[in-house]
């Protein structure tokens, strides 16, 4: 899905990332940048920011979707509407991506980006 790129100060952001396995495996949704207070729902995609009343500029936004046989990574800047601008918000640590996912003695590597896409 396309990410709804503006928010306003004071509102509440949602936006819900879709992504799809080719081998129709599970998906799961993490958050791997974004604001503090920004969270994704593991299993929905659902994105929710309560976004504060002072904010300075824009958001950066990095959403990761995982399935046993791959990764997707969605990055976009959220633009706030009605900021003080000139900045980022306070900002989660940018992650690495997630490890191998292992089943039994055999890692099976969540490595190939095409096999989940968030669309």
């Amino acid at each position: 899905t396309q990410p709804i790129a503006q928010a306003s100060v004071g509102s509440v952001y949602l936006y819900s990332a879709a992504a799809v396995d080719s081998k129709s495996a599970p998906v799961t949704y993490a958050l791997a940048e974004g604001p503090v207070d920004m969270v994704v729902d593991p299993a929905a995609g659902q994105v929710v920011w309560p976004v504060p009343s002072v904010v300075d500029g824009n958001v950066k936004v990095t959403l990761v979707a995982v399935s046993s046989n791959g990764y997707a990574v969605q990055s976009f800047v959220l633009q706030v509407i009605g900021s003080r601008g000139g900045g980022y918000v306070d900002q989660l640590e940018p992650q690495p991506p997630a490890p191998p996912v292992r089943t039994g003695s055999a890692p099976v590597p969540v490595l190939r980006s095409q096999e989940a896409v968030i669309t």
